[in-house]
């Protein structure tokens, strides 16, 4: 019996070998990129990554995304195998757009293909009508919209009313629950805030320090934020114990996002509630879909009064904030949100959409 095949088509820039290797250095979480290592038994897969930076299909890639916002340079480089392939799923709708536009230029009736959203119904207003034409025909080649947000995957009926939507349950890898030798930190945070997501509030987040009068804050972020306050250390981590320590020793983890459609925080959430500890986050994007107000103590978008009381009270009520780590880790344990149940869910998805071999 031959088992299907399931491509899984990421980001140019991303490199499975450099990644394999991230892993092996204690950088990355999983062996392969989003933990596609534990797409389930029962399936053959493949991720297809960027190849040559200086390469044809890279500088096309860069091109495209200049020009169109999304990839068609990574679809042409990797045609030869999504051909052979009887599913593809792209990351985000960079790859799908690119996946879908070159698929029904070129008439390819093949894989299946299934597209991750992320921005793209949220931002679709923005982009000029000539633009908006062309992503609608590359649209009208997905066969399944996966969102990972409720909000999104009802923005996405309301955009692409022919399409499948399907609302799939992120997951994070079993490693920040595992409890891994975490090593010493230097300094030990009273607050942390993890992300680099475009959607992240740091304008409400430094309001709310400054109402709070300035607890010690580590930011772990590549995005340059509040650098100028002596209370706050702003710098990636490096290490995946490393951020399970930040984890584990800061008393009050905070995802402040602005409104938005694609659960903007829910990694670091997820991470948080594996590895241990308390939350406050801004109730937008379908965070509040996953935890309940007595895991996470939710508030509004953009009130950093809110916020700085929501934070207070639980940096003031120490049992407050170990029953609320308990309840947060015993959720994310009973709601499976793991990486292994995240690709579980999706090829169950998969596996209710009708294969295009015998139609190929």
């Amino acid at each position: 019996m031959t088992l299907p095949h399931l491509s899984i088509l990421v980001a140019s820039e991303l490199r499975t070998e450099e990644y394999a290797s991230r892993y092996e250095a204690g950088a990355a979480p999983d062996r392969a990129p989003y933990g596609a290592n534990h797409v389930p038994g029962g399936w053959h897969f493949s991720v297809l990554g960027g190849g040559r930076p200086d390469g044809f299909a890279a500088r096309i890639s860069r091109l495209s995304k200049r020009v169109l916002v999304f990839d068609v340079g990574q679809t042409l480089l990797h045609l030869r195998d999504l051909r052979r392939s009887e599913y593809v799923y792209c990351h985000s709708e960079v790859e799908y757009l690119g996946a879908g536009l070159v698929f029904r230029l070129l008439r390819i009736t093949r894989p299946i293909l299934v597209g991750q959203t992320i921005w793209l119904f949220a931002e679709w207003p923005k982009h000029p009508r000539w633009l908006q034409r062309l992503m609608r025909f590359a649209l009208g080649r997905v066969d399944l919209f996966v969102a990972n947000a409720k909000p999104n995957a009802e923005a996405g009926r309301a955009l692409v009313p022919r399409g499948q939507h399907r609302y799939v349950p992120f997951g994070v890898s079993t490693v920040f629950a595992a409890g891994p030798e975490v090593e010493t930190l230097d300094q030990v945070p009273r607050l942390l805030s993890v992300g680099n997501d475009r959607a992240r509030d740091w304008r409400t987040l430094e309001a709310a320090h400054r109402i709070l009068g300035g607890p010690s804050l580590r930011i772990a972020s590549n995005k340059n934020v509040m650098s100028g306050d002596a209370a706050v250390e702003t710098r990636p981590t490096t290490t995946v114990t490393e951020l399970v320590a930040l984890y584990r020793a800061a008393e009050v983890t905070v995802v402040s996002v602005s409104p938005n459609l694609h659960a903007s925080g829910i990694t670091t959430l997820l991470e948080l509630a594996a590895a241990g500890g308390a939350a406050v986050a801004t109730r937008a994007g379908g965070l509040d879909e996953y935890f309940t107000d007595d895991e996470v103590v939710f508030v509004s978008p953009s009130d950093p009064e809110a916020l700085a009381t929501a934070i207070s009270a639980l940096l003031d009520d120490p049992v407050e904030r170990r029953e609320r780590s308990e309840r947060l880790a015993a959720a994310f344990h009973d709601r499976q949100y793991t990486t292994a149940a995240y690709w579980r869910r999706v090829t169950e998805a998969l596996e209710q959409l009708p294969s295009r071999f015998r139609d190929a």
